[in-house]
Order: C-alpha cells, then structure tokens, then sequence
C-alpha cells in the first residue's frame, strides 16, 4: 500500500541485513499487485464503487498509524522532589525541510495523477455498457 514508506523505514533502521530488507519490501509490493486484482473485483460486486473506495480508503488510514511508528520519539526525564516524570515528545522538525515538502508535493501529484483516473474507470466502463467481469 506504501512502498515508499517502507523502503523509508527500512533504509533508516536496518543496516546489516538491508538488501534482504528491501527485497521483502519489494516481493510484498509484488504479491499486493496481484492480489488487489481479484479482491477489487471481488469488492466491486459485493459491495458497489463507494463501498469499495471506502474499505481501501480504510486500508491506506491503517498505513498512517505504521507511518508513525516510523518516527523515533524523543523522552525528556525531570526529576521534581520525589515524583519522576516521562514527558513523550513526537520530533515533527522534519515537516519544515524542503525535501520532505517536495516529497509531500510529487505524492500529491502522483495521487492525482495516477489513482484519481484509475478510481473513476469502473463508473465510466458502466456508462459505456461494459459488464463488472470486463471492467475488472
């Protein structure tokens, strides 16, 4: 679902084993492709295009949650009397870089670019007279 992600993560904690890292990374990107056919089609009957855009929009939200795993946290300890206290902090410093902006604007344009007209063929195969099977 986010290959760019976990290719992100992967060559920010692995060092030793990285090659064989990213190749998973890649064989399960692989596998995806050829199981999201089916699955889509499978979707599509059951459930229509809206429901079907909503479980994948579920699908991709779960992939924030893993977004943030990414990000190591910063703990700050103060000492006050006899009480301790773990104040947790998220280090989002790297929002203001310019190569995280560019980042965030090619992804964008690649969204907009490449899903939005894949998510409007399945209403335009139907306007046209193409059966489900034909579509998928």
């Amino acid at each position: 679902l986010s290959l760019v992600s976990c290719m992100m993560a992967t060559d920010k904690y692995f060092d030793k084993k990285k090659t064989t890292a990213l190749t998973l990374i890649s064989l399960g990107a692989s596998f995806s492709m050829i199981i999201f056919s089916p699955v889509t089609k499978l979707l599509l009957e059951n459930y229509g295009f809206h429901g079907t855009m909503m479980i994948f929009s579920a699908l991709m939200l779960n992939t924030v949650v893993c977004g943030a795993v990414v990000f190591p946290l910063n703990t700050k300890e103060s000492k006050t009397g006899v009480e301790t206290s773990h104040k947790t902090q998220i280090d989002i410093s790297f929002i203001k870089r310019p190569s995280f902006i560019m980042y965030m604007i090619t992804n964008v344009l690649f969204v907009a670019g490449y899903y939005v007209a894949i998510g409007f063929l399945p209403e335009t195969g139907l306007s046209v007279g193409l059966g489900m099977d034909d579509i998928s």
